[in-house]
């Protein structure tokens, strides 16, 4: 029998998208909790770490968001075929959570002024940066035409298409200089159980 995998996060993407586009990749069920903002207080204690994402398998709850990505894609066989191939992803994943720091610190401030100026940083510095070392690890491949890590689709390339989601959102002029990480996204996009994981989505800040 088929574990039975709760996850458990806010209404962001952020953190809990690419554990929802590895399920999506895979075609495998699970249960989706949302929790609200002013729940949380009350909810931190029931988690692992005192954070969010958590995945709970039949019942047995675990955290920490880069560690469920990877174990859900070593369980449903996207974790690359070798463990050259799977220390590239994690580099990649990695890579997308240092970037994410980045998009939180702005999407967190309240100040307006220093609002502007995260926002001003993103768009000018922090994108451009993150965008050329992934459309490098995109291009290094030598499969640059299709996926990031190997020959086939990987947790890799889920972390390219989830941290795309955001600038195309909020800065799709920078995003348009790097046409490689686009029409990858485009490719993505299209394999069976992301495209209809991406229809289903809402819209949803970070």
């Amino acid at each position: 029998m088929a574990p039975k995998y709760v996850l458990t996060y806010f209404g962001l993407r952020s953190r809990g998208e690419i554990p929802r586009l590895v399920f999506a990749a895979a075609k495998k069920e699970y249960e989706y909790r949302e929790i609200a903002f002013d729940q949380w207080p009350a909810f931190k204690a029931e988690t692992p770490f005192g954070g969010l994402p958590m995945l709970e398998v039949d019942g047995e709850k675990h955290g920490q968001g880069m560690a469920i990505s990877t174990f859900l894609a070593r369980e449903f066989g996207l974790m690359g075929k070798t463990n050259m191939e799977a220390f590239r992803i994690e580099e990649l994943l990695h890579l997308r959570e240092d970037l994410l720091m980045s998009e939180a610190k702005h999407f967190l401030e309240k100040d307006p002024a220093k609002k502007a100026e995260l926002a001003k940083n993103l768009k000018e510095e922090v994108y451009p940066r993150f965008f050329a070392l992934f459309r490098d690890a995109l291009l290094k491949n030598g499969k640059g035409d299709k996926y990031v890590v190997g020959s086939k689709l990987s947790l890799g390339d889920l972390v390219l298409y989830g941290m795309m989601t955001t600038p195309l959102l909020n800065c799709p002029d920078v995003v348009q200089k790097f046409p490689e990480l686009l029409a990858h996204r485009k490719r993505i996009a299209a394999e069976d159980g992301i495209k209809q994981h991406v229809a289903s989505m809402k819209d949803l800040p970070i």
